[in-house]
């Protein structure tokens, strides 16, 4: 089998949902071929976890806007907004103006907790994508 590792994540355009493209080569042309989404896997974010999930982004951009939060996290913006604070008085977060930065230290803090947590989760996805190319599920 052919695989081409070719992976579509969640961008600002499509913040509700991690979609997962095949991993098989000749599938995945296949199915484009037919103008049709090479997605083998969708998993929607939706209620509070589509709140959390939009500022998870807004992590990685960098940049948080902090009037979008309570239009983002609704009930759970308070939350938010406490751990957003010790961000801050650590120093991996600094204000600017209506946007909380993360500074140096604060991305590649980030990038360590989101290695530490997530590569397991990651790994066992695309291990199963890689087996099958359209699988019904993956357990994680």
């Amino acid at each position: 089998m052919a695989t081409s590792g070719l992976v579509l994540v969640p961008v600002p355009t499509c913040p509700m949902d991690f979609l997962l493209n095949t991993f098989d080569l000749n599938s995945w042309i296949r199915t484009l071929s037919e103008r049709r989404p090479a997605i083998a896997l969708s998993m929607p974010f939706a209620g509070q976890m589509s709140g959390w999930w939009w500022l998870y982004w807004r992590f990685y951009d960098t940049r948080i806007p902090l009037d979008d939060l309570d239009e983002a996290l609704d009930v759970d913006a308070p939350k938010a907004r406490r751990w957003l604070k010790v961000i801050e008085k650590a120093g991996f977060a600094v204000r600017n103006g209506k946007c909380l930065d993360l500074t140096e230290s604060g991305a590649f803090w980030l990038h360590l907790a989101q290695n530490y947590f997530a590569l397991n989760y990651v790994n066992t996805l695309w291990t199963r994508a890689r087996l099958d190319p359209w699988p019904q599920g993956v357990e994680i």
